[in-house]
Parts: structure tokens; C-alpha cells; sequence
């Protein structure tokens, strides 16, 4: 059984390392037994703080210097914490040599904690204390009847008696449930509260959705029977609330390159009883904006690939990364990232801001980074001087950062320890009043087709030729008048240059 040891301290150096998600270290990992080795990885870092302290109170890396440090702690959590040590050979007798050590260590701690069991030294997560957010969906079914179905299973509706963000830590048990104060058909469980196997859930009736990612559709606000773009749409929790806004009339345009996750997005809808949304398996940027297709577009929600900072994972906020690297070398990476995202995220907005009858657009990102939000902000509204900034959810009380961005107030921001909810970004641009807007395919054809006739009527009337008389002079000047538009080939060249940055670096879109 050493194995498990072995894989388990290798994937929590690699989760150190920013190599990839604690699930997805674990999928890939050559262990076969994968629940057992993510329930070891998990577990160990539930209590690493108190593993650690229990290790420099035993001395024990000092005395067992070919013990790593990832493999000291996954030892002495089974020893301390599991009660069994499921190996043999050299690892069992490392940690057994200093078994009554780290048992004495082991009872400090717990004195001095005040607890009366190894259980008792858990770390409480950030997301522990979150909120568990479920979005009714009233394409199956009106709310009351979601909250009855809710009551006929053991649930129970307590009311808030505040406004503010604290008032949802206060549930007073598993059973009880609350209605968000900020959004419709929105409902708050217990942390701990697991959906997957009950009716509602498996049915689409309630959609497990975190209560800043509701925000960006709530936002837009598009009314039945507009025609919208989602720009990166998978796996479909926004487009879902797109089209429940929407009353599923209109239409709902979803892009997303990937075909795995297109295809979750799909069954998803399909659950959910969304049959407004056309999918369209390609990338935003490929779309021209003044195609026929596109002529009714009104509204379209930006929310691309980010960095995922704001996202709390239920363990992330207890992995140590003292030991990734040199700090400088991490740091450097890190803004080299962002740069590259923050291209990304101004080519999407600006692509949708191109759109010739485009009223509303919002921008969002599950990332707490100045260089993601309001940097793109202020980047893209220099850019655009036809769009402005409408405020977004006057209701939410925390606004943007206004040092890069004078109107920043007119943004949301959300704080994951003081808002109980995944830190976010949106902000909201809308078109000026009388402001100019790109011509259509269809306009700019009749204008080209008009500037042809006139300028092949000159031609005749200047060479003395009757009308249909074809020269070898107007052969040869007919290709000089280009019969399509220009495409803007410094877009693609952009938007090439980018993807191949974004390869090794993008977060996808939640």
C-alpha cells in the first residue's frame, strides 16, 4: 500500500506546484484506487495545520531525513487522525519508530486547542461557511411550487431578518433554507447541503448555481423575446438563466469551442427545459457581427476564460504554497498569465461591442485581479467611444476599484469572506444616446453596389462607349474595387496570436 502514500505526496506537490485541480491531479494519477486516494488528499489537507505543527513537535523530518514532507504528512494522518497506517515495509517503520513521539505531540495539541478529539483540529474552510446556492427554474415550474416540493422533503424556509451578507451564516439547521435578498428564484442551503440525489436537482428544477455567477444574466436583464449572444457559454449555467429570464422566447445564441463541454451544455439546457438557445459550436471571435444571423442582436453576456482567483474551493484556501517555487519566479508567471488573459478578455468585449445593433453587454469574470476587470474596463471603454458604463446592480453594496477606473462605482465586486459568495466581476456597457453604429452587411453591400454603378457610369460617359460595351480598361480596374468588405485581418492575426498564448494558461469560463 505504499503506493497510495507515494501518489498522494505527489499529487499534493503538484497542487502546490499549480500543475492543475486536487480532482483532476487525482483522475490522472496512475493509482487505480481514485477515491481512495482523493479521500487521502483531501483529508490530509483538511488537517494539515495541526499534522504540521503535530511533525515539528516530534522532530520527525529531522530524524527521518529521506521522509518529503508531503509524505510525512499523508503517514502521520492516517496514523493520527485515520487510526491506521495502511502500509508496509520501510514507510511503516519510519513513522513507527516515532509512534509514541507524535501520539504525545498529538495530545498537546489537542490541549492546547481545547478539544477533546482528533476530529476536533479540522480547519474550517472559507467555503465551508458559504452558503449552498440553488437557482429555481421556472421553465419546469413556478417557485412556490419548488419551495412546496422543498417543504414535502424535509426542508424548512427560514426568514431573514437582514439585508446583509451576514444574515446567511445564521441557518439554524441542516433543514433550513432562506431566499436571497438581491435575486428572484434564488435560495440559500447549509454548506454541507448535497443535492445530487434529490428529485429536484436530478429533474432541473433547481439548478446548483453560485449566487455571483447569477449575477451577469440578472444584470442584462434581457426581456422575453430578445435575441442574445452568449459569447463562451459552456457549461450553460448563465445561458440556462438567459433563457428563464427570457420566458424561452427569443432566441439565445451559445458559442463555446470545446465539443465535450458544448455537450454538457447541451444535456444541461435539455434538463432544464431551455429550447430558446441556438449552439453554436465555434469560437466568438469567428462571428461577423454584420451577418444577417446577427442583425437582432441586442444583448450579449461577455463572461470569458479568466484566471478563476475568485473561485473558493472547498480545500484550495488550505494548500501551503510556500514550497511552489522561488516567489519572484512565481510572481513573474503569474502577471504573464494575466497579460495574456487580459488580451483575451478585451478582443471578446470589443468583438461584442461590434455587434451594429448591440443595446447592453456585460463583462464578467470569476477573478479577484485589478488586470482582469477594471483594467479591461477602462481598456475596452477607451476603445469604444459609442458605449459607456450603465450601473450594475445598484442593490449589492461592494463596487469596483477605482484606481485604474474613475467609473468603477458603476461595477460590482463581490467578496468571498465578507460576501459569502465566489469572488466576481461584472460591469455593464451600454450604448450612448444617439451614438454612431457600424453599418450593416446588408447596408454596406448597397452602398458598395451604389459607388460601383456610379463609378462604372463615369467610365462609360468618359470613353464614349454605349452602356454593356465591355473595354479592356474597365477589365482591368474592376478588381481594383473590392467586391467584399475587409475582415479586419489584424483581429485574426490578434486573436491567433492569443489562443496560442491561452493554451497553457486559461482558466475555462464558469
Amino acid at each position: 500500500m505504499s503506493a497510495l502514500y507515494d501518489t498522494a505526496a505527489g499529487v499534493l506537490e503538484r497542487v502546490r506546484q499549480h500543475k492543475g485541480t486536487i480532482k483532476t491531479l487525482c483522475l490522472e494519477a496512475e493509482y487505480k484506487q481514485k477515491k481512495k486516494l482523493l479521500a487521502l488528499v483531501c483529508q490530509t489537507l483538511k488537517y494539515q495545520r495541526a499534522v504540521d505543527a503535530i511533525i515539528a513537535k516530534a522532530q520527525l523530518l529531522e530524524k527521518e531525513p529521506t521522509l518529503s514532507k508531503e509524505l510525512a504528512r499523508v503517514l502521520c494522518h492516517d496514523l493520527l487522525i485515520g487510526g491506521v497506517l495502511r502500509c508496509t515495509g520501510s514507510l511503516y517503520e519510519a513513522i513507527m519508530r516515532h509512534k509514541d513521539e507524535l501520539q504525545t505531540a498529538l495530545a498537546d495539541l489537542m490541549a492546547e486547542r481545547g478539544v477533546d478529539t482528533a476530529s476536533a483540529l479540522a480547519e474550517d474552510t472559507l467555503a465551508e461557511s458559504m452558503p449552498r446556492y440553488a437557482r429555481v427554474n421556472p421553465l419546469k415550474q413556478p417557485e412556490a411550487a419548488t419551495l412546496t416540493a422543498l417543504e414535502e422533503t424535509g426542508f424548512q424556509l427560514q426568514q431573514l431578518h437582514a439585508a446583509g451578507p451576514k444574515s446567511t451564516t445564521t441557518l439554524e439547521s441542516r433543514q433550513h433554507y432562506f431566499k436571497d435578498t438581491h435575486l428572484d428564484n434564488l435560495l440559500g442551503f447549509h454548506p454541507r447541503t448535497d443535492f445530487h440525489t434529490h428529485w429536484l436537482y436530478r429533474r432541473g428544477h433547481l439548478i446548483l448555481q453560485d449566487k455571483a455567477s447569477c449575477f451577469p444574466a440578472a444584470i442584462l436583464a434581457p426581456p422575453p423575446g430578445s435575441v442574445c449572444i452568449d459569447a463562451c457559454a459552456a457549461p450553460g449555467n448563465k445561458t440556462s438563466h438567459l433563457a428563464a429570464l427570457m420566458h424561452n422566447k427569443g432566441t439565445v445564441f451559445a458559442f463555446d469551442i470545446s465539443r465535450r463541454r458544448m455537450g454538457v451544455m447541451r444535456r444541461q439546457l435539455k434538463l432544464a427545459g431551455v429550447t430558446c438557445v441556438k449552439t453554436m459550436l465555434k469560437s466568438f471571435l469567428d462571428t461577423d457581427p454584420t451577418h444577417p444571423k446577427f442583425r437582432d442582436v441586442k444583448y450579449i453576456l461577455c463572461d470569458p476564460s479568466c484566471s478563476g482567483s475568485g473561485i473558493v474551493s472547498r480545500l484550495s484556501d488550505l494548500v501551503d504554497v510556500s514550497d511552489a517555487g522561488e516567489p519572484q519566479t512565481q510572481e513573474e508567471k503569474q502577471q504573464e498569465r494575466l497579460k495574456a488573459l487580459a488580451e483575451f478578455q478585451v478582443q471578446v468585449v470589443n468583438h461584442a461591442l461590434s455587434f451594429p445593433n448591440v443595446e447592453r453587454v456585460t463583462y464578467s469574470t470569476c477573478s479577484v485581479h485589478q488586470e482582469e476587470n477594471e483594467d479591461v474596463v477602462a481598456a475596452v471603454l477607451a476603445a469604444n467611444p459609442s458605449f459607456e458604463l450603465a450601473e450594475a446592480l445598484p442593490s449589492w453594496h461592494r463596487r469596483g476599484h477605482s484606481d485604474t477606473l474613475p467609473s468603477a462605482a458603476m461595477c460590482v465586486r463581490t467578496d468571498p469572506a465578507q460576501d459569502f459568495t465566489n469572488g466576481f466581476f461584472v460591469a455593464l456597457f451600454v450604448r450612448k444616446p444617439g451614438a454612431p453604429r457600424p453599418q450593416s452587411q446588408k447596408q454596406r453591400t448597397s452602398k458598395r453596389n451604389s459607388s460601383t454603378s456610379k463609378a462604372s457610369a463615369s467610365g462609360d460617359r468618359g470613353s464614349g462607349r454605349g452602356e454593356g460595351t465591355t473595354t479592356k480598361r474597365a477589365k482591368s480596374a474592376a478588381p481594383q474595387a473590392p467586391l467584399v468588405p475587409r475582415q479586419r485581418p489584424s483581429m485574426k492575426q490578434r486573436q491567433k496570436r492569443s489562443k496560442a498564448r491561452l493554451r497553457s494558461v486559461v482558466t475555462p469560463s464558469h
